[in-house]
């Protein structure tokens, strides 16, 4: 496993100049990257204890509104798909983990969201918001689950 490494994003992120930016903007700048090291050192750290639980982790993605920055990439998984394949299918998975309102007003009374899981026959997918348009995504190889596959059974036999 000592090749998988964290990768690169695949793209620049966008950038906008500000007209007028603030005075403290050092101090701000500043703040905020100590923060973001912080964040990104814990961030790690689970990416590298659910390693540790299992080698099924395929991928681990953080995303907030358009930006999508991969965290880890299994070496097979980066073999298998071109940058731009692997890229087009964070974007759907996003997209699809974005479709889930942290709050919904008829289950107000679930409280919030934490966690979606969609189970494919291949992989599953954990999406964990901690926005509305932010969150993190894990994607494991599919392994048995005794409640998903005795209901699939069941509905496959109609």
């Amino acid at each position: 496993m000592s090749d998988d490494a964290p990768v690169e994003p695949l793209d620049d992120d966008l950038t906008k100049e500000l007209e007028d930016p603030p005075t403290d903007l050092d101090e701000e700048l500043d703040d905020a990257a100590d923060e973001l090291s912080g964040l990104d050192t814990e961030i790690q750290g689970l990416i590298g204890s659910v390693r540790e639980d299992t080698d099924a982790l395929r991928l681990a993605v953080r995303y907030e509104g358009q930006s999508i920055e991969p965290l880890f990439v299994r070496g097979d998984v980066r073999e298998q798909f071109p940058p731009a394949d692997l890229r087009q299918r964070m974007e759907e998975l996003t997209l699809k983990g974005l479709g889930e309102p942290a709050q919904e007003a008829s289950l107000y009374d679930f409280g919030s969201l934490d966690a979606t899981i969609r189970w494919y026959d291949e992989v599953l997918v954990a999406v964990f918001p901690s926005g509305e348009w932010s969150g993190m995504m894990f994607v494991f190889d599919r392994q048995e689950s005794p409640l998903v596959d005795l209901v699939g059974e069941f509905l496959s036999d109609d």
